[in-house]
């Protein structure tokens, strides 16, 4: 009697023979490997597209968290510096929603910013890095009536849907009150739909605190770190 018509007592089945058993196994294991191998780069190919319309500058494209140098001949700065590179795997990592990062030039700080956010990349979110007077450029630029520019309302969606913001730069512009309130409004969005924020520039905390108000800074919600070593081995702002 073949195998194929035999049949158990228990299973009203035919029974298969093993060697066509093992290798319907064999087909099953190697098509399941060949789908997550094509999801994988799927998957690449959209983080690569999201990383080439993040904005994030060609300097910096390439930045890590693990690549950040925490070497320094003062222990107190390794120690600040490890601590602040853990925070930015904590952000990450959504332990933290947002970042403000402060100091004087030199200091790595837009190394940070770009590794959080090719960091966001890779976990699936949409990120987009910006320094603040572009954003009050874009602004000034809808105003033209032009066709082929946003509208005022499509600047500021830009910028308040995006998962993940890193505005660099900051504190640099020569505010005007409605420039002011362009910036509330989009942090005021991003807080209500609970998107992470990056902040970061070249200025000190009571600076930060003169520029930017109490309501302001509860809307962000963001865990301070003041960069206070001497200047980055990699020489990058």
């Amino acid at each position: 009697m073949e195998a194929t018509q035999t049949t158990s007592l228990f299973n009203t089945t035919p029974m298969v023979p093993r060697r066509y058993y093992l290798y319907l196994v064999v087909q099953n294991v190697e098509k399941k490997e060949e789908y997550a191998a094509m999801k994988e780069q799927i998957r690449e190919s959209l983080n690569a597209q999201k990383l080439k319309n993040s904005g994030i500058p060609q300097k910096f494209s390439t930045c890590t968290l693990r690549g950040f140098s925490t070497i320094d001949d003062n222990q107190d700065f390794v120690d600040e510096k490890t601590f602040i590179r853990d925070k930015c795997v904590s952000f990450v990592r959504d332990e933290i929603r947002s970042v403000v990062l402060l100091g004087s030039t030199g200091l790595g700080k837009t190394h940070l910013v770009a590794a959080m956010l090719r960091g966001a990349i890779t976990t699936g979110r949409e990120a987009l890095y910006v320094v603040e007077r572009k954003i009050y450029r874009d602004i000034h630029e809808s105003y033209l009536g032009r066709k082929d520019l946003p509208t005022e309302g499509q600047v500021i969606a830009k910028y308040s849907n995006v998962d993940v913001l890193g505005i660099d730069e900051i504190g640099r512009s020569s505010w005007t009150e409605h420039e002011a309130q362009i910036l509330y409004e989009i942090i005021d969005n991003r807080d209500a739909d609970n998107k992470k924020t990056i902040l970061a520039g070249n200025i000190t905390p009571p600076e930060f605190d003169e520029l930017f108000d109490e309501s302001f800074r509860r809307k962000l919600d963001a865990q301070r770190l003041n960069c206070r070593w001497g200047r980055w081995p990699g020489d990058r702002t």
